[in-house]
């Protein structure tokens, strides 16, 4: 299904699902994540290309739905995602969206600060499952570091970005 259709579905099919039994919510609420997640790891060159801001805010937006099907581990499901979909973003092409990821990259380590004023991360949540030192061993094990500065880098991936993440967050 095109992205854009994601938004009504989370947010218009799935309140109506207070008027139904527990267990088609259940069902409901696993289908609703398969398909939407399975979306998302489907994302294609033109979908990061058009869409990347919409994309990321549309996972963050989707936590209140899906906490009404997972309770607390949506906000997990939904951070994971986020941070996946930003990996895809950076993996991308395009170097204006590549250096959009990294920022994202740094964002999350503010997100995860609870010295951050929630009033510096704008529209952002702050992370409730992820802390720190998971996001710097995430980034280890997805080889992000390896990836903007090996084979696939660019000058301003470098320049502008890499360093100042691993410098502020000893990754």
């Amino acid at each position: 299904f095109p992205l854009n259709y994601a938004k009504y579905i989370l947010h218009v099919v799935s309140p109506i699902t207070q008027f139904s039994s527990s267990s088609f919510k259940d069902k409901f609420g696993q289908d609703l994540r398969i398909a939407f997640f399975e979306r998302l790891g489907k994302l294609t060159t033109r979908d990061l290309k058009d869409n990347d801001s919409q994309i990321l805010g549309l996972i963050r937006d989707s936590v209140p739905v899906f906490e009404e099907f997972f309770g607390k581990d949506a906000y997990t499901i939904c951070e994971q995602a986020e941070l996946e979909t930003t990996l895809s973003i950076l993996k991308s092409p395009f170097l204006e969206r590549k250096i959009k990821a990294l920022n994202e990259f740094k964002d999350f380590f503010d997100r995860c600060d609870p010295q951050v004023d929630s009033r510096q991360l704008g529209e952002k949540r702050r992370f409730r499952y992820w802390t720190n030192d998971k996001i710097k061993s995430w980034i280890i094990q997805k080889k992000i570091l390896e990836y903007v500065i090996g084979e696939q880098s660019h000058v301003e991936l470098l320049k502008r970005y890499s360093f100042e993440v691993v410098k502020s967050n000893n990754v």
